[in-house]
């Protein structure tokens, strides 16, 4: 409403006010069991509105946090979002399986910036602290415009249906707490808990390596582009992963990402490098029964000069203990699902 003011004044007034829909509400979800928590027909002071902002409010934030996020996951279960009961799989993500996130930046109210809060009177020395909000910074939309405001993360589920969409968790950004990517990891992995229906999450390139492995270690597949490099996509040799024909011998073969995808890298007779691309066909995910541990990988059939199928390659997706030996970064540069899938 903009001020405690404007709040007083909204909740006196009895027909268009929210007061007495407040009042409906807890009588439709307390009814005669919890008569304390219906509140009283005369709408708060202003006085009383902003003693409960700021110090009845701040104790309950986590648990009203709680309560809304557990009211979030059983709307989209209801919604069909999430469950098992949805259409697709981890081979092949629909939209009701894939839970969506980013970050958004709330303006602040107040545009001054903590740096420069605090000033100085030339007149009389006396030392001026602005009104301000402690959080805040500049940053830049994507549009281009550079705004004072709060970054908030959010992660969300959508429906096939239009503006059908459930926002499971939203919380701020702040220098002092988790990054961007660790947050928002956080979030779907609470929300995966409640809706074993998930197969993944769609971010931008704000998720890197170490994030996406976290995902993957947990079963769940990132639906990230890969870093670009002056705009263009990664282009990495990956390594040696063994072919197995449709006849004879398995052999080991030289794998060349590019995107995000894999490539058979073989060479000609003048050291020309060719890349043939692979083609998935399926993502497996084994789980260790004895400490619960999750395996993923991805099976990609072998096309070979004639346009028949040769076999397959299948190529493991999170990070190894071989990978950190040699100090190669496995999930920023390989993708399950590539942008030009």
């Amino acid at each position: 409403y903009g001020s405690s003011r404007k709040v007083e004044e909204a909740f006196e007034d009895p027909a268009h006010g929210p007061w007495n829909q407040i009042r409906a509400a807890a009588k439709r979800e307390f009814g005669g069991d919890r008569p304390e928590l219906i509140p009283p027909a005369e709408p708060p002071t202003r006085n009383q509105f902003n003693y409960a902002l700021k110090h009845h409010l701040p104790t309950h934030t986590e648990t009203i946090t709680a309560h809304v996020r557990h009211r979030s996951r059983q709307l989209a279960a209801a919604l069909g979002l999430g469950t098992n009961q949805s259409p697709g799989s981890i081979s092949r993500p629909t939209t009701e399986r894939v839970a969506y996130g980013d970050v958004t930046v709330m303006t602040a109210r107040s545009k001054t910036l903590p740096k420069n809060a605090t000033t100085v009177d030339r007149t009389t020395g006396e030392i001026i602290t602005h009104r301000h909000d402690p959080d805040i910074g500049l940053h830049t939309t994507g549009g281009g415009t550079v705004v004072p405001g709060l970054p908030y993360a959010f992660t969300h589920l959508r429906g096939t249906q239009r503006n059908q969409q459930v926002i499971l968790a939203i919380d701020p950004v702040t220098p002092s707490g988790p990054s961007e990517g660790r947050l928002v990891v956080d979030q779907y992995l609470q929300a995966a808990q409640h809706l074993p229906g998930l197969v993944g999450y769609a971010y931008d390139r704000a998720l890197r390596g170490t994030h996406l492995d976290r995902l993957l270690k947990a079963g769940h597949i990132g639906l990230v582009g890969v870093h670009r490099t002056r705009g263009k996509p990664s282009d990495r040799y990956h390594g040696l992963e063994t072919h197995h024909p449709a006849q004879g011998e398995p052999r080991q073969v030289e794998i060349h990402l590019i995107g995000g995808a894999p490539h058979i890298r073989t060479h000609d007779v003048d050291g020309n490098q060719h890349l043939k691309p692979l083609h998935r066909r399926r993502v497996n995910k084994r789980t260790n029964k004895k400490d619960g541990t999750v395996r993923l990988s991805a099976e990609y059939n072998v096309i070979a000069d004639n346009g028949t199928t040769d076999g397959y390659i299948r190529i493991r997706l999170d990070q190894t203990t071989e990978d950190k030996l040699a100090g190669y970064n496995r999930p920023e540069h390989l993708r399950a699902f590539p942008e030009t899938d």
